[in-house]
Formats: C-alpha cells, structure tokens, sequence
C-alpha cells in the first residue's frame, strides 16, 4: 500500500512540474508591491472676504483670520437678515456661494479677427462670393522644395535615357537618383512636346508639386492647363489623381481669380464625384437653366430615375426629355441671379476650407479660402426637394404610361408641384386621368390614324368638278331607285309565302368572343402558384399579422415574398399588384381589387372578405 502512495504522489509531482514548464508568467520577474500614501488637503491660512452692498459702509478694520479650504464660500455682507440665522456667525449676515459660469464656447471665438487679403465676387453664377486669407506656418522643408523647383523647372533634356522606376509618398528632388533625375526631365521635356511616356506615379506627383512652386514664374493659367493635361493623359493608369486634382485646380483657380475651365466629360464626372466645391465647376449659362437642370438632376437628387424598375427602353426617351424639361422649367420660376430654388426657402452656403490640402506648397502660394456659394451637393435640404420633384414628374409618366402604381405622399412645395403640373398638362395632355390606361391610349392613337385616311384632302373651290360630281350622283341615284325597287316586290311576294309566326320582333343579338380587359387580367393571373396567391390573400385583406406570420413560415422576408408577386404580376398583365402601404404591409393596388378578389375568391372559401 505504501509503494502505490509513493508510485501515486511522484505522478502527481511529475504532472505537476509539466505543468510548471508551460507557465511563462513564473518566468517574469516580480513587480514590487507599493503601498499608496494617503492624500491629505492641506488646510491654508486665508483672510475672511466681507463683501459690502453699501460703500459708504466700509472702513479700514482688520478681518479676523480663519482656517479655510478650498471650497470656503465667500462671505457677503448684505445688512439683510437671514432667514436661517443657525447657518450665519452673527446677525446681519448672510453666506452665499459665488458660482462662477463658463460659457461654452469654441476655439474660433477666440482667435483674432483677422482680416483677408484679397475679397472678390466672381461671374460664376454659383461662387457668389470668395475671401482669401494668408496661410501663417511656415516650414523650412516646403522652402527649400521651392529653392531646387526655381532651378529645375526650365531645365530640358532631348537626349534619350532608361525609365528608371520611382517611389515615394511625399516626393522630393532630394530623393531621386542621378538616373531617376535624368529621367524625370527627359519625361518632363517630352510631354511638354505633347508626348506622354509610361511614368511612374510618384513622377507625376512631384511634377504637379514643381508646377505649383513656380506658379508666380509660369502664370496660372500655364499651370492649370498643364495640370489638366497631365491629369487627363494619365487618369486611367493612375485613378488616384480624380481624389485630389479636381480640388487643386480649383484651389489654384480661386486664388488667382481664373474663371471654371471646359473639361472633358470624363474629367467633368470625376469632378462631380470627388471635388469638394463642385459649383465651381458648373459653367457660367446666365438665366439659361437648361445646363443646370441636367447636372441638377444627375447629381443632385436623392432619387434616381434611372433605377427605377419603368425606366426601359420603350420609357427612358420620354422620361429623359420630360423630366429633365420640368426641373428646367421650376428652376425658371424659382430662382433669382444664379440662386437656385431661392423663392422656396433655399439659401446660400458657407464653405471655410485649406488650400492644396496634401501637396508640397509653400506659404506664399498656399491660402484659406471662405467661400459663399449656392450649393447643390452639400446641403440635404436642396438634395431632398429635386428628388421630390423627379418622384412628382415620374407620377406623371407613369399615369401616361398607364401604370398603375404611384409614389405616395410626396412632400412637395404646392406652387412647385403647380408648375410640373402645368408643365405635364402643356406638354403630356391626360397624364393626371386616372382612367386613362394604355390600351385606351394605343386604341385611341389607332382611331385616329385611321380616321386620318378619310380627312377631305385641302384644296381649292372648282365649280367644274363639283358640278361633274353632282352629275355623277345622279346617275348613282336613278341606279339605287331601279334596285331598290326590285327588292321591294321581292320582299312583297316572300312576306305574303312566309307564315307569320316565323317573322319575329325580337331585335338580332350577335354573340362574340371578346373579352373584358379584367377578365384578361384575371385569367393571366390565374397561373400564380399557390404560395403566392395565399401571400395575395392577406395583402387583399390588408392583414399585417398574417403575412408576418406567413414569411416566417416559409423563412423568406416579406418584402422578398412581395416581389416575386409583383414580379409574376409584371410578366402577366405588365404592371404590379401589390404595394407597401407604408407601415411594412403590403396591400392591392385599388385599380386591381376587383380582379384580385373575383380571382382568390374561390381559393380559400372559408376566409371572409372583410374589405368588400
């Protein structure tokens, strides 16, 4: 018993000191325990401050000394009696705690006014205003990148060498080599000869750096057009330059009071992506919105047009003409030299920005800007009222269209939705009739296409011709008369042969095949699988309980459920049934109710039709 004891505990040491080897922490070396000294507030010896509301009360005596702390209040001496006397020394008096408030404030509040060097108004009809502002730190690394820029700007080199590859985040000429030096001017000298060779992008960057360096030497608008050029030569290689020289070009343009440069399209949508002052950008076109509705709608508007599910092929001519014309026409009504929408509340921003944020730039040529302008891309309020009105415009489309579903409850400014209003009625006649489908409009543009054949063809009176043509019915006449004539003995002679109970007053029906257009509905929608018409059922009754508990039966979302409906209903009859009522429950479009009851009504009998 005793060697199984001993067999047993030296297992255990042995598992034990396994143990301890992958212990790393025993390894450490141990910290010292430090006790805390206990913090004491010291006790100050300070003289009793006595307050007096009367001046002519005060007279030179000797406080008497008391042992205060920190938070001792201050002793006002008001001559009024307190009304808790056990809270006071002595009659009289009464102890108040000065509280002392802070204002909040910002860092801004307390800087000194400094006024600008340069305040201009620019033609451009969104900058109204622009204030620059000289730029104070001052860092010895930008000056000397200026001192060797003065020097290697104007330096040319024809004769051919290696490309030699270059990296660098900030580059500088302090950093090339003699080969890569070599290479940067031979690059630089061919594509000022308007040959743009395979560079590396940090050459370009310090390229762009050069040119504003020596931009007092150049002229600014040498440098902006070789900026745009080197930008446009190699943007496709080098997609990083759309961050940063739209907003350098308008920087420099700004400064130096350049009016917006015609850029290409391509340049034009990298602008109007990634530029944090777009307005510069929008040329100048005076009271001519034409312009600015296109770039309005295209990139100032909280709903695209052209995602919707009705903008086809056979629909998107018409919705890019009409609603490009609406906004175009509202902008004419409602906005006043350049100020977009300012009859409707819109006002002018305010943009406080640096300079050449991220580029090698000395203090004299880097600024502060303030600009007011009228913004299009900035403010949610401008971005929410275009696509209301784009949402208003569609409804119209989609009443001449003869789709059935609406945007709902669209806030728009009344004397706004007026003018689409009059805009549609002018140029798109019935698209507010709500009776008005497709069908009816195809067949109505049939009918007059066709009565357009028999119109009396414009010309001149002939007394000639319209007497032949009276002669010519004559003749047709006495040919009718004899005809007619013969058929009435004949008619004689069979009524006296036929009885008279074969002869009927009953007027002829004629039976035909025709369908109704909700009979047709209802029979396309007849294929429905069965999950969905049940889906169909509840949105019929408006039965929010009842389709939560449907999709999670069937796992799926309620939204999702509703599209494949809507989407078998699209391929049926070429518009959706059901929509969401706004609470995240779907429910039939009114215009359909009457086909989708006739259609589910003997899908499931036992359920009753509340809403008929």
């Amino acid at each position: 018993m005793s060697d199984f004891k001993k067999d047993r505990r030296s297992r255990e040491e042995r598992d034990e000191q396994r143990d301890r080897f992958w212990d790393l922490g025993s390894m450490l070396p141990q910290k010292k325990s430090v006790t805390p000294v206990p913090r004491t507030t010291p006790k100050i010896e300070l003289p009793d401050i006595v307050v007096h509301s009367d001046p002519s009360e005060i007279s030179t005596h000797s406080t008497q000394s008391l042992q205060l702390s920190f938070d001792t209040p201050v002793k006002i001496e008001t001559g009024v009696e307190p009304l808790n006397r056990e809270a006071t020394d002595r009659p009289g008096t009464q102890f108040e705690t000065v509280k002392r408030f802070i204002p909040p404030h910002t860092g801004e509040q307390f800087e000194p006014c400094i006024p600008p060097i340069k305040e201009y108004f620019p033609k451009n009809t969104m900058i109204h205003k622009v204030s620059l502002y000289a730029w104070t730190p001052r860092y010895s690394y930008y000056d000397r990148f200026a001192a060797v820029a003065l020097t290697l700007y104007n330096k040319t080199l024809h004769t051919p060498c290696d490309p030699v590859d270059f990296f660098s985040y900030v580059p500088n000429y302090a950093q090339l080599s003699r080969e890569q030096l070599s290479w940067y001017i031979y690059w630089r000298t061919r594509m000022h000869e308007g040959e743009y060779c395979d560079v590396s992008y940090s050459y370009i960057l310090l390229y762009v750096y050069e040119l504003l360096a020596v931009v007092k030497e150049l002229g600014a608008d040498t440098v902006r057009e070789r900026m745009i050029a080197v930008w446009s030569a190699y943007r496709q290689k080098h997609n990083k330059l759309d961050k940063f020289m739209g907003d350098w070009i308008c920087d420099l343009s700004l400064i130096y009071e350049l009016p917006a440069p015609t850029l290409f399209k391509p340049l034009f949508e990298a602008v109007m992506q990634n530029c944090t002052l777009k307005e510069y950008y929008i040329p100048d076109r005076g009271n001519d919105y034409c312009a600015y509705a296109d770039i309005i709608v295209k990139y100032c508007s909280s709903y695209d047009y052209t995602k919707s599910k009705f903008y086809k092929d056979s629909s998107a001519d018409l919705y890019d003409k009409h609603i490009h014309k609406a906004i175009e026409l509202v902008m004419q009504k409602f906005s006043d030299s350049g100020k977009l929408f300012s009859a409707i509340g819109l006002t002018d921003s305010h943009m406080k920005k640096d300079t050449f944020v991220g580029a090698v730039c000395t203090c004299e040529i880097k600024r502060k800007i303030e600009v007011d302008y009228c913004s299009f891309s900035g403010t949610n309020d401008l971005r929410h009222a275009v696509g209301d009105m784009v949402k208003c415009c569609e409804n119209r489309l989609r009443a001449y269209l003869g789709i059935k579903s609406r945007f709902s409850a669209v806030p728009l400014h009344p004397d706004v939705r007026k003018a689409i209003d009059y805009y549609f009625d002018t140029e798109l006649p019935g698209t507010g009739s709500k009776v008005q489908n497709k069908k009816q409009r195809e067949e109505a543009v049939r009918e007059s296409a066709y009565s357009h054949l028999y119109d009396v063809p414009k010309s001149e009176f002939s007394a000639e011709k319209a007497m032949s043509i009276e002669l010519e019915s004559w003749k047709t006449t006495e040919l009718l008369t004899e005809a007619f004539e013969d058929d009435a003995s004949e008619k004689e002679f069979l009524d006296a042969s036929m009885p008279s109970s074969a002869i009927s007053e009953e007027p002829l029906v004629l039976q035909t095949d025709a369908m109704s257009s909700s009979d047709t509905e209802q029979l396309a929608l007849t294929d429905i699988s069965d999950d969905l018409k049940e889906f169909l059922v509840y949105a019929y009754l408006n039965d929010g309980s009842a389709q939560r508990e449907y999709a999670k039966r069937t796992g799926s979302l309620i939204d999702t459920v509703a599209e494949r409906v809507n989407e078998f209903a699209l391929e049926a009859i070429g518009d959706i049934v059901i929509e969401d009522n706004g609470d995240g429950i779907y429910t039939v479009i009114e215009d359909y109710r009457d086909t989708v009851r006739i259609m589910i009504k003997n899908y499931k009998p036992e359920m009753r039709m509340d809403n008929d």
